[in-house]
């Protein structure tokens, strides 16, 4: 399925012109059939495009007439190398990490070096390298014969009680030409090196890409370009607050920390989200993005351009939206239509502001004030229409949190939320289950009509 971007409108937070805050919630990088209809997969970069472009000589040597041989048992064969890859990470060892790379992939062996120093900065708390399969290298890419493909899982942890995040990783695989020990003494990395891993859809982190900077606050972790570091600052101080408005309403049974991660650049984010050049510059208007999979939110993605245009209460309102798809994520709460799953984090975002219905939700308002009033809740594909059409189908999604609300303040709001989202069956029967159950109607249809009532309200 397409990536079909969930735009907000951020001109509520004091600003003189109109942003959209994207909070689409996106499926692990691996892909996978998504639960929800705001739940899309996660689409792997095409080979050409899965490095930083600067080719790594050993993977790239075309040398005819060789063929790429995979070794029988791969997963054993490279099992000392993936291991010390992992271990090194988490010991500190540089050298053990650079005893994995083929001196000949020179290129390849200078860009892991700075990755190395950049992820010492970052200090894991898990990282370690399962073997996937193993592929043939063409030969138009082999280096020597014997050269092969490892595909491996990178599954790294990066707070205490944190998600668990996966990466697919293609590893361009050649002979050692000699077994080594590691600097510890211990058993080195065995037959083979790594010389490359642009063989395949590699996916990458912003450590892959470029230096960063670690901000570590009391409930977030900020991973940012050393570009950006007053901004990075800045989002870890507005974080504490944000964290704590969430916890005011969801409830504290959601991860103590959230991973933020700030770019360098537009270009930068698409390349996070594996979108090719032409489909990233739809993320001009874009504030931050959460991805991860159904059951558990791995990070959010800060788009630095517009952030540097928000003032402290749009900074906090846009966390705390994106900070309540965390936490409803990470409590198993199941998947929800998109006007549910938004105007519930806008709805809890911006309920400690100060704003009024007509800076929250003017642009749906007006749409009111000519006589559109909706008959239906906003379907999802509301919330892909251009800017103006995105924002009011988020203004109408925040007027139907609001007016469940009525029903008993913002605990029946979140019983609501739990409700709707728990269970099997289609959405919509969810929906209409949660209608009767919370609030004691007869259905959706009824549901619909308080709503179109406190829109006339709203509008004055």
């Amino acid at each position: 399925m397409p990536d079909r971007g969930l735009y907000r409108r951020a001109a509520a937070l004091g600003l003189a012109f109109v942003v959209m805050a994207v909070s689409v919630s996106l499926m692990l990088r691996q892909g996978g059939q998504a639960a929800g209809s705001d739940l899309v997969p996660r689409a792997l970069p095409s080979a050409s495009s899965a490095s930083s472009g600067e080719a790594d000589g050993a993977e790239q040597a075309e040398q005819d007439g060789n063929q790429s041989s995979i070794p029988e048992d791969p997963a054993a064969q490279i099992a000392p190398l993936l291991a010390q890859r992992g271990a090194s990470v988490l010991t500190k060892n540089r050298a053990a990490w650079q005893e994995t790379i083929s001196p000949a992939a020179r290129a390849f062996r200078v860009r892991q070096g700075r990755v190395f120093g950049r992820l010492t900065a970052l200090a894991p708390r898990s990282w370690a390298y399962s073997f996937r399969r193993a592929t043939p290298l063409p030969a138009s890419r082999s280096m020597q014969s014997g050269g092969w493909v490892a595909q491996v899982d990178l599954a790294y942890q990066l707070t205490a009680g944190g998600p668990t995040v996966h990466r697919h990783q293609y590893l361009t695989i050649i002979p050692a030409g000699h077994r080594s020990t590691s600097a510890a003494g211990t058993a080195g990395p065995g037959d083979w090196r790594i010389a490359g891993d642009t063989a395949g859809p590699t996916q990458s982190d912003l450590w892959d890409l470029s230096p960063i900077s670690v901000t570590r606050g009391s409930r977030c972790l900020v991973i940012g370009s050393i570009e950006w570091r007053q901004l990075n600052r800045k989002i870890t101080n507005s974080c504490q607050r944000s964290a704590v408005r969430v916890d005011s309403v969801w409830g504290r049974g959601w991860p103590r920390q959230t991973t933020l991660i700030v770019p360098d650049s537009q270009k930068q984010l698409g390349q996070l989200l594996d979108r090719s050049s032409t489909e990233s510059k739809g993320l001009s208007d874009t504030a931050a993005v959460t991805v991860g999979p159904v059951s558990e939110a791995e990070e959010v993605l800060i788009n630095p351009v517009v952030f540097t245009k928000f003032p402290a209460l749009g900074i906090r309102v846009v966390l705390a939206h994106e900070m309540v798809h965390v936490a409803t994520r990470a409590t198993g709460s199941g998947d929800a239509p998109t006007w549910l799953a938004e105007g519930f984090a806008d709805y809890v975002g911006f309920g400690d502001s100060g704003l009024g219905p007509r800076d929250i939700a003017g642009d749906a308002l007006r749409e009111v004030d000519r006589g559109r009033i909706p008959s239906a809740f906003p379907g999802d594909a509301t919330f892909d229409s251009d800017g103006k059409g995105a924002a009011a189908a988020y203004g109408f999604a925040w007027t139907i949190m609001k007016t469940i609300a009525n029903h008993g303040g913002t605990q029946r709001a979140v019983a609501f939320y739990r409700a709707a989202t728990s269970g099997t069956g289609a959405a919509s029967a969810r929906v209409d289950g949660a209608v009767r159950k919370v609030l004691g109607l007869k259905d959706s249809q009824a549901l619909v009509a308080e709503w179109r009532h406190e829109l006339k309200i709203l509008a004055g």
